[in-house]
């Protein structure tokens, strides 16, 4: 819980920024203004008017798992109800919105005797309508997040109804935000330490119950990830969305129709975001904000390498002893239900993968275990200077995400209209930047290594970049780790520590602003180079900022970055192997 209310704070600090960039003197005084309000008229849908298997997805190669199994498992449990009750607001300089505020009801999941309390789902769905409204988009933003049950009408949502107020006004689209992925607090019957659970702790009892299960072949094992319904909560909320759109005569604006999304969420939820795409048609795009973790296998034996043991923020999975289970046959088959990897073939879409540079869940170099692998047009952006909350990030991952909606957007209105053979006209709207990258790695092994990295943008085919930035850090020399968090368990520790036992690093990454070494009419080429230190680890990686999303007399810029990359190449310590990858906390 320690980063959530600093998250909380976050996104408002991060959404008052980039209003203030307008710098009028009425978003100085009133940057926010919301309202509840009661309406005299109801709507409902449910399973009994919605083909529930309509949009999922089949395996290019006919591959099937017990994802695939549990979406189309034939549940009737679902429906929706909006009682009437919306929030008007304001976000100043660019628009007012409504919220439609509605109660989701999204499946049966196990059986009360297996789940308790959380068989039921039901969640807070805000539907956000902006009176700047372009009704000719059919693409709407699904923001998948968290919150406690029950689901209710006036819950404490701040920072959530600020980011949906902020995409549905900045993208002129309809923004869904689907609260209580997963429902939680859950006590499983079934646990032995009939613990109250919430977030990783109810992910981790039912990864370790699974593993229970298919060790003695009982079939009811597959049923027990939860990350199946929070799929299925994700893609029961797009039903909902596209059902209230078309029956609610009375918004004051609503589109001619949705056809399809943009999904987003953070941790859990960007993990969520992955499979979602995975196993709906309607995904035509994807921001997985903090959450670029695939091919997990291969992945977590890294980590164990670069730390010696595992972040303290996965506590609730040693809780549960499945680091130990990392090298099992029913972990490996664990993976295959809930690894995005496993499903690349399918998510072809664009991404927007957002990731932060002192992330205490994961680590920098994560994307290189699927960037190259993974199919589609794939976008980075690593916000330096934060952690896994992304509390420094919001004011660049906001506007680039809004950009990157805008841009699929106009995609998807132009290929729809070339294939019904008419012209449109269309809004501008941001480009995608074009870009590749390459590195190397000089004199490995000797105290003269050093890495080497050339970014080509492609001019002809995207924008030209306004700023480039190298960005670079090192890590801590006595802590004999290669680790770039901001939180650790470190004994001696600089700073006062948090709750008595972890340890703020604040790791800052420095910048230097870039220019080209070459330049043409088609690409701009930068070079970049970082030596080794005598003790401990460099990384780096480079910023790009592009033409974003443009509102009044304001744009909003679009940000991108590389990879980043790690000197020296060596790990500071030996694999682990089966019983012995339990490890500890640091």
């Amino acid at each position: 819980m320690l980063f959530t209310k600093r998250a909380s704070w976050a996104l408002v600090a991060g959404l008052l920024v980039a209003s203030l960039l307008a710098g009028t003197e009425a978003v100085r005084d009133a940057p926010f203004r919301m309202e509840f309000e009661d309406e005299d008229f109801h709507l409902s849908g449910g399973a009994a008017d919605t083909d529930l298997t309509k949009y999922l997805k089949t395996d290019p190669n006919g591959k099937t798992t017990a994802l695939d199994a549990y979406m189309a498992n034939g549940d009737q449990t679902y429906s929706w109800n909006y009682n009437g009750t919306k929030m008007t607001g304001v976000m100043p300089t660019i628009s007012g919105w409504t919220a439609y505020q509605v109660i989701l009801t999204s499946q049966t999941w196990l059986t009360p005797q297996e789940a308790g309390s959380c068989s039921h789902w039901e969640h807070d769905l805000l539907i956000f309508i902006p009176d700047n409204l372009d009704d000719t988009l059919e693409q709407a933003t699904l923001f998948i997040t968290e919150g406690l049950d029950p689901p209710t009408s006036k819950n404490d949502k701040e920072q959530n109804i600020l980011l949906g107020s902020a995409m549905a006004a900045g993208t002129k689209a309809v923004t869904a935000v689907l609260f209580q992925v997963p429902n939680q607090y859950c006590t499983f019957p079934g646990d032995p330490k009939q613990k109250r659970r919430e977030e990783d702790a109810v992910i981790a009892f039912t990864w370790r119950t699974f593993i229970d299960l298919k060790r003695k072949n009982d079939t009811r094992a597959d049923q027990w990830p939860v990350r199946l319904p929070m799929v299925k909560a994700a893609v029961r909320a797009m039903d909902a969305t596209q059902d209230f759109v078309s029956k609610c005569e009375k918004c004051v604006k609503r589109p001619r129709k949705i056809d399809n999304f943009i999904t987003m969420g953070a941790s859990k939820r960007g993990w969520t975001t992955w499979l979602t795409g995975a196993v709906d048609k309607r995904v035509v795009a994807m921001a997985p904000i903090v959450m670029d973790a695939a091919n997990q296998h291969q992945l977590f034996h890294r980590w164990y390498q670069n730390f010696g043991g595992w972040s303290f923020a996965i506590h609730d999975y040693t809780d549960e002893d499945l680091m130990a289970e990392l090298d099992s046959p029913e972990f490996t088959d664990l993976l295959t239900i809930i690894d995005p990897f496993s499903y690349k073939d399918r998510l072809t879409m664009p991404k927007l993968v957002i990731s932060a540079t002192g992330d205490e869940f994961f680590q920098v170099m994560d994307d290189h275990y699927w960037f190259k692998e993974m199919p589609g047009n794939n976008l980075l952006l690593r916000a330096a200077n934060a952690d896994h909350s992304e509390m420094t990030g919001i004011p660049v991952l906001l506007p680039s995400t809004m950009s990157f909606f805008l841009n699929i957007a106009k995609q998807q209105k132009q290929a729809k209209a070339l294939a019904e053979g008419r012209s449109v006209k269309l809004r501008d709207a941001p480009q995608h930047p074009v870009l590749t990258w390459e590195f190397a790695h000089v004199n490995e092994g000797t105290d003269q290594e050093s890495a080497t990295m050339n970014v080509t943008v492609d001019v002809a085919n995207g924008p030209k970049p306004e700023k480039v930035w190298f960005r670079y850090a090192h890590t801590d020399p006595n802590s004999g780790r290669l680790d770039f968090r901001w939180f650790n368990l470190d004994e001696n520790c600089a700073l006062p520590k948090v709750d008595g036992k972890v340890c703020p690093t604040m790791m800052v990454w420095f910048s230097e602003e870039m220019t080209p070494v070459q330049q043409t009419g088609s690409q701009w080429v930068y070079t970049v180079s970082l030596k080794a230190p005598a003790k401990g680890w460099g990384g780096f990686f480079v910023e790009l900022r592009f033409p974003g999303i443009s509102e009044l007399f304001f744009e909003l810029p679009y940000t991108v970055t590389t990879q980043t990359v790690v000197t020296p190449t060596k790990l500071p310590f030996p694999d682990c192997h089966g019983a012995e990858c339990e490890g500890k906390l640091v």
